[in-house]
């Protein structure tokens, strides 16, 4: 059982985009997932340091409640775009609760708020907050703006066209006439294009696309509505 619900959200660009929340089986399973991995880093760090004296089992439980509270889900969902191992093995990730993705400073505030999510046992507190809000929200996701949603699982033609992949923009493309707003859209939309099946990412990278088109040169050609909408990102960003 996943208790998986979906979240209305109206974007920036004008349209509302339905977004699968991770429910309780999925967030209880990646728990599990991380919380083994953090035992392993327990035993590494016992049999190296805490086994030798009380001193250094001291030292042991210390770091490994910084590790297992604050460090490890703070130093994934930052790194890895809103996953830990765990999040990653169940397709759940972290992000902003307008579906863009999660900034580093609210990473920090769901993950410093763990510290009470986790009371008084087994994140007792975590789970009343994620059966009785809308969105499946903890504590921390309440005071950092985030939810947690399921990826969607996209055809191959569908991945990697957001900011992470790499575009050369055209030699002699100008977008000197586009506005800083208008950039910021375009930008909040490439952010989320990973998170989206194809039709939608298609339908609404042709609607930002259109009024922009009048305001860019581009040489030797068109260029389709998504190249175009990242070429306009890229041509700012030099």
């Amino acid at each position: 059982m996943t208790f998986d619900r979906t979240a209305g959200i109206d974007t920036p660009e004008g349209v509302r985009l339905d977004l699968t929340l991770a429910g309780v089986g999925s967030r209880v399973g990646a728990q599990l997932i991380d919380g083994l991995i953090k035992l392993a880093i327990w035993l590494v760090l016992f049999f190296s340091l805490g086994s030798r004296s009380e001193f250094g089992f001291t030292l042991v439980f210390v770091l490994y409640f910084l590790v297992a509270l604050l460090v490890y889900e703070l130093v994934f969902e930052a790194l890895w775009a809103g996953r830990t191992p765990g999040k990653a093995a169940f397709g759940i990730r972290v992000v902003s609760s307008d579906g863009s993705p999660a900034r580093f400073s609210a990473i920090v505030v769901r993950n410093l708020l763990r510290l009470v999510d986790i009371l008084p046992i087994f994140y007792a507190v975590a789970l009343v907050g994620v059966f009785a809000t809308k969105r499946h929200q903890r504590l921390g996701d309440l005071a950092a703006g985030t939810i947690v949603i399921r990826e969607r699982k996209g055809s191959d033609s569908s991945k990697s066209f957001g900011m992470g992949m790499q575009f050369d923009v055209p030699s002699g493309f100008d977008a000197t006439t586009v506005s800083a707003h208008d950039v910021a859209i375009v930008r909040q939309f490439l952010g989320r294009v990973d998170d989206l099946d194809w039709a939608t990412v298609t339908r609404l990278a042709s609607r930002i696309a259109e009024p922009l088109r009048p305001k860019v040169f581009i040489p030797g050609g068109r260029l389709d509505d998504l190249d175009l909408l990242r070429a306009i990102v890229g041509f700012k960003a030099r």
